[in-house]
């Protein structure tokens, strides 16, 4: 051994033992460097004392380790073998986690080296195990998550990220934050460019964003709303972001019950200024005609006074029915009655036989489908949808000399809609979106108090429908439709 592979072999951190082989169960110690016992641990022996020995009298761990084998594997094809995280013990070397080279030299020569990895692989196993912790837990997280690159490219993201999104783990698999496939707005509904991304600012800035709203399509057509936090991740050093975490929630139902509650509000604005104007007016009837009152009084006009009673009873009685009126619609969603299973076909026909003097009176024919269907509800106020509905019918048939009216069943987009219809006088269409507010009167030569489609309306959104009106104009009939939950 000249003297530069002496010097090597006996400074080298690891421990070395170079072996020769007598046959395949016998290896002979040739040399031991100084390190060999401190990266052993060895309990009793000294590098010296075993020189000579062979290799498994000293080491009875060997032969059951299987690393004897491994050693013959070595120097009969001449390739050296790396174990990376070789466990071992035996009487002479404590259990450890060990990593062993066997680098065969010659036919019989062979080198083994060796550390003890023990202290390394245990914090690479805790480290594994709080990356799993870590992982279950943004895997559990009911916000989706994504990591992307500096160049903008996904490289991880979790399953919520997938529900929101709408997407497969494939379809999202290589999506990069410039995908032309996004299709994004802002609240505004105005086009959301990629490059003012939430994340695409943070990865240019280097700055965390927090709350930015943005809606975008999903493969289905249906417009999602998320609300988007991002934070840049930086490597040591630098001062531009490696790459950025953005997490984001869904925000759609949060909005839709914004707006919903953005358009109840106009609704109370208008309900109370209808209430202000409708009861306004028997108050100025009852508040003149009290002055007339007393000036008969005051000039013995006894004869007039029976008629000044009159009309201000009237106006009265107008003030009580407005007031009952405002009562009732108070009450829908409150007071509500048990749910139960209702054949619309019935209920429709009950309908038709309350309001049987009208539609006979007026010579209606009404026709009503069988295939309407059965759904869950209140059943005394989706009775009073269809009368009133029924009743508004015949109000607004006109001169038509034919008058009929259909309540059916049509599906749009798989959706189940239930319609009355009419070939009566029609509505404008810049009258149609007026219809349903209260005390709405679009004729006021027609009699009525303009409160039954507020309640209509009403019942409807009580049972988690919607109504709305369809008519090409004045004179081209009226249909009324309505969509109703199957169980609520």
């Amino acid at each position: 051994m000249d003297a530069i592979y002496r010097s090597v072999f006996q400074h080298i951190s690891v421990g070395a033992i170079l072996v020769q082989r007598k046959d395949a169960q016998t290896f002979t110690i040739l040399d031991v460097n100084p390190s060999a016992a401190r990266a052993g641990g060895w309990k009793t022996y000294t590098p010296g004392a075993i020189i000579g020995k062979d290799v498994k009298d000293v080491f009875d761990g060997l032969l059951k380790s299987g690393l004897l084998d491994l050693c013959n594997k070595a120097l009969n094809t001449g390739s050296d073998v790396d174990l990376d995280s070789f466990v071992y013990e035996d009487s002479e070397v404590p259990h450890g986690i060990f990593h062993v080279r066997l680098l065969p030299l010659s036919e019989d020569t062979l080198l083994i080296t060796y550390d003890n990895v023990t202290e390394q692989k245990q914090t690479e196993a805790q480290l594994k195990r709080h990356e799993e912790q870590y992982r279950s837990v943004v895997t559990a997280l009911s916000e989706g998550v994504a990591l992307y690159d500096r160049e903008a490219n996904l490289l991880a993201h979790n399953a919520s990220a997938e529900r929101i999104l709408g997407l497969t783990a494939d379809q999202m698999a290589g999506r990069s934050l410039v995908d032309p496939q996004w299709d994004t707005i802002y609240e505004d509904h105005t086009p959301f460019p990629a490059e003012e991304y939430p994340a695409m600012v943070t990865l240019r800035e280097g700055k965390a964003l927090h709350n930015q709203i943005m809606g975008f399509s999903k493969p289905d057509g249906s417009l999602t709303w998320i609300s988007i936090n991002t934070e840049p991740l930086f490597l040591d050093g630098e001062d531009s972001p490696n790459a950025v975490v953005a997490s984001f929630v869904d925000i759609t139902e949060r909005k839709e019950a914004k707006a919903e509650l953005e358009a109840k509000n106009e609704e109370l604005e208008h309900f109370a200024y209808t209430i202000s104007h409708d009861l306004r007016s028997p108050l100025f009837t009852i508040k003149g005609f009290i002055g007339l009152l007393e000036n008969d009084i005051a000039l013995g006009r006894k004869e007039r006074l029976a008629v000044n009673i009159k009309q201000i009873t009237n106006a009265a009685d107008k003030m009580q029915l407005l007031l009952n009126k405002i009562l009732e619609l108070s009450r829908i969603g409150r007071l509500a009655n048990p749910s139960e299973a209702i054949n619309l076909v019935t209920l429709a026909s009950e309908a038709v036989d309350l309001i049987r003097g009208n539609v006979d009176a007026r010579g209606v024919v009404v026709d009503i489908d069988p295939a309407l269907p059965t759904v869950v509800g209140d059943r005394i106020r989706l009775l009073q949808v269809f009368q009133n509905l029924l009743e508004n019918a015949v109000k607004f048939m006109g001169d038509q000399e034919t008058p009929m009216i259909e309540v059916g069943l049509r599906h749009d987009e798989g959706e189940a809609v239930i319609y009355v219809k009419d070939n009566g006088i029609g509505i404008a269409p810049h009258y149609q979106d007026k219809v349903f507010r209260l005390f709405e009167r679009l004729n006021p030569h027609i009699e009525g108090t303009g409160f039954g489609l507020s309640l209509v309306s009403r019942i409807i959104d009580v049972h988690r429908g919607r109504i709305w009106i369809e008519s090409e104009g004045e004179g081209k009939g009226s249909t009324f439709c309505f969509t109703l939950p199957r169980g609520r």
